[in-house]
């Protein structure tokens, strides 16, 4: 019968089972009513049981919080440095300082009606969460790469966040998730909540038993509910809400936004990462889509401050399906080395993925490389030793001329006025000589 295929599908998303039950009810010729609803019974029980949690993870109403960014029902309110916030704030205790030089584009409320009304919705909303039934325990160390699936979930202890964790809504707009965290979260440096498939930080919920500390240049999404402190260290952002039940609130240069202020971002990015190699910094990244997307640029930094292109590929334009991309940087920092990815669209605008770290790779790189061979007449030259010790280099075509010399150590050969064919190049250092072939392709 053709409720049996609807029971096959039951498993792809509550979208696909809601549109299944109205189907069914316009295509069963039961003349029984009571029968068509007997059956409809037990497909909705086969397909709750396929996904339990979708009964468990509900939505909290947030009530008149839901339209701050940042809020504490009482604790001092501070913030440092060039935070922008898109969404209200409010302090239902004290005063609000910081802004400026910090900017809203929402209100700002300290010890008034609105306060008092969201100080009162955010009890509400937090003794909601703390009443759902956990569907699953969580470990309290989350991250790594890890990928979670909408429900609730409980984690006993303070937690922590590191490397990327990914929520999967698994097509399902309308997925919830839920963490009730028994003691502090922190987040570490760097780190981020990635959200797939459709999963939308307005239905990530974060009820944390105690005080919030996301870490340095970290990337943070869903709404927290503390019973404690929220603090956001220098160059944290965060995609949802920081509401606080009774702490202080302490902000340093970050950027904060709820979905309604949120411009969609020209891309999903779905990871970052790097790794060493023989080669140097092999930089990988993923995208889900891809909206009026130019380019791509690696930059590298010594200090996470001051940055330079380490090379630059073409985005995809226009895209919804998945793309992976990857750049190897053959001119690592000596010690360690910062990335971030930067894209620009077509017309120009530009934005930075989260930073990531890589330690020292010189290690595993070999002593002279040059790279791309054959190439166009521009190359790149790595070279794994002490550069103010490099006395000369020098490039010699096959009949032995000499076409191009340098006292000093080069990063960047310019052959492109050469003509095509081998050249032979000669480095020489303090201890040795090294002689390698290249070849200019026209």
């Amino acid at each position: 019968m053709e409720y049996v295929n609807y029971i096959t599908y039951c498993g792809n998303s509550v979208t696909i089972f809601n549109e299944m039950i109205s189907n069914f009810e316009r295509s069963i010729p039961f003349k029984s009513e009571k029968m068509k609803k007997k059956l409809l019974l037990v497909i909705s029980i086969a397909c709750i049981s396929c996904h339990p949690q979708w009964i468990l993870a509900q939505a909290p109403d947030l009530g008149t919080a839901s339209s701050f960014a940042v809020f504490t029902s009482t604790g001092a309110f501070g913030n440092t440095g060039v935070t922008v916030i898109y969404g209200d704030i409010g302090n239902n205790g004290s005063f609000i300082t910081g802004f400026p030089p910090g900017t809203v584009t929402g209100s700002i409320h300290s010890v008034d009606a609105v306060s008092a009304g969201a100080a009162s919705d955010l009890s509400n909303a937090y003794a909601f969460l703390s009443g759902l039934e956990c569907g699953a325990s969580e470990d309290v160390t989350m991250g790594n790469n890890q990928v979670i699936t909408p429900g609730v979930y409980c984690l006993g202890d303070a937690s922590t966040i590191t490397g990327d964790l990914i929520l999967d809504g698994l097509g399902n707009p309308n997925a919830v998730f839920v963490f009730q965290v028994n003691g502090t979260l922190t987040t570490g440096k760097f780190s981020n909540v990635a959200l797939i498939n459709l999963t939308s930080q307005d239905h990530v919920f974060w009820q944390v038993n105690g005080a919030v500390s996301l870490g340095d240049s970290s990337a943070f999404r869903g709404s927290i509910l503390a019973n404690g402190a929220v603090t956001l260290l220098e160059g944290a952002a965060l995609a949802g809400r920081a509401l606080s039940l009774s702490g202080a609130v302490a902000l340093n240069t970050n950027t904060i936004t709820i979905t309604g202020n949120v411009i969609p971002l020209p891309i999903e990015l779905l990871s970052f990462t790097g790794k060493c190699d023989q080669q140097g910094v092999i930089l990988t990244w993923s995208t889900a889509s891809e909206s009026n997307n130019d380019h791509f640029s690696i930059e590298r930094s010594t200090d996470a401050a001051n940055w330079i292109v380490a090379g630059s590929v073409k985005g995809a334009g226009n895209s919804n399906t998945l793309r992976n991309y990857s750049l190897t940087d053959m001119d690592p920092c000596n010690s360690i080395s910062y990335y971030r990815l930067q894209q620009t669209d077509l017309d120009g605008k530009f934005k930075y993925s989260r930073v990531i770290s890589i330690a020292n790779c010189l290690e595993a790189l070999i002593e002279l490389a040059i790279y791309p061979s054959p190439g166009s007449g521009v190359f790149n030259l790595s070279f794994k030793g002490d550069r103010d010790k490099v006395e000369s280099i020098t490039i010699y075509n096959t009949s032995g001329q000499k076409v191009y010399y340098s006292s000093k150590y080069q990063s960047v050969i310019d052959l492109s006025g050469k003509e095509g064919g081998t050249y032979f190049l000669h480095f020489q250092s303090a201890s040795k000589t090294i002689v390698q072939k290249i070849m200019i392709k026209k």
